[in-house]
């Protein structure tokens, strides 16, 4: 068995495959052989191993007993792109009880074995997306049974009580749309034409912003004239100044109190 897992690193397709139908047909469910199935469901990026791997749990009884199976082979049949793949997911599931086949109500007689089951809407069939499975590859898929899920994961609404379903309804189908309309809204209050327009509504009432309490200085008004207050001082031209100045007489014994003002004259200064 660790041969055989090891073989699911191969670079060639075809012994991947023929090694996790190796692991179908050995009937041994140790831990180690879910989980190497689980990643080829998952991860393989070959369409035909993964089939085989849904064969391989089919074969194992993995589909009913394994919950993490279980969701990786809906998931399969809903996401993959490969339609070889998703054929395979639907005849297993559909062979497991798990899904009802189109056309069939549960009130049918076909349907009395198939108790637990989610009922699943048909639709119109889903063009491939990616590559096929050949027809040498040891997964080639069976005929098709035309079912598709009405709501995303049907698996999980099954047993849950009506307001977890509505809750799940509601995140999955309407969540994305609210989440794209909040997200535009954003865009439009970020917008430059959006900031550009609260610049000048802002310039045009800058008389009422010390009303607001936001009476802030433009970048014209706090940036300092640099220019004069770095500029060399010029020298001074010579000039005449004249300068009236009062001389005052002391007082003398016998001389009355006075004074006189005259002129005095300086030179030019500079």
């Amino acid at each position: 068995m660790n041969a055989v897992l090891d073989r699911l690193d191969d670079y060639d397709w075809r012994v991947r495959a023929y090694a996790v139908k190796a692991l179908g047909l050995s009937k041994c469910r140790e831990p180690k052989n879910r989980e190497a199935l689980r990643w080829a469901l998952h991860h393989d990026p070959n369409p035909s191993v993964r089939a085989e791997a849904i064969r391989a749990s089919k074969t194992l009884g993995l589909i009913n007993d394994d919950q993490d199976t279980r969701d990786a082979v809906f998931t399969l049949m809903e996401t993959d792109r490969s339609e070889s793949v998703r054929r395979e997911a639907e005849s297993t599931l559909v062979a497991a009880g798990l899904i009802f086949p189109a056309g069939m109500m549960e009130g049918d007689p076909a349907s009395a074995s198939a108790s637990g089951a989610v009922a699943i809407a048909s639709a119109a069939p889903v063009t491939p997306a990616g590559p096929t499975v050949g027809t040498g590859g040891p997964a080639n898929a069976s005929g098709r049974i035309n079912t598709a899920p009405a709501v995303p994961y049907p698996h999980i609404l099954a047993g849950r009580p009506p307001d977890e379903c509505d809750t799940f309804l509601r995140e999955s189908l309407v969540g994305d749309r609210e989440t794209a309309a909040v997200i535009a809204q954003v865009r439009a209050l970020a917008s430059c034409d959006a900031v550009i327009a609260e610049v000048a509504e802002l310039e045009r009432n800058s008389d009422q912003l010390s009303d607001l309490g936001l009476d802030l200085d433009y970048g014209a008004q706090s940036v300092p004239d640099v220019a004069a207050i770095h500029a060399r001082n010029r020298r001074r031209r010579a000039v005449d100044v004249e300068v009236d100045v009062g001389v005052d007489v002391r007082r003398r014994p016998g001389v009355p109190y006075g004074g006189r003002s005259g002129t005095l004259s300086f030179g030019t200064i500079s």
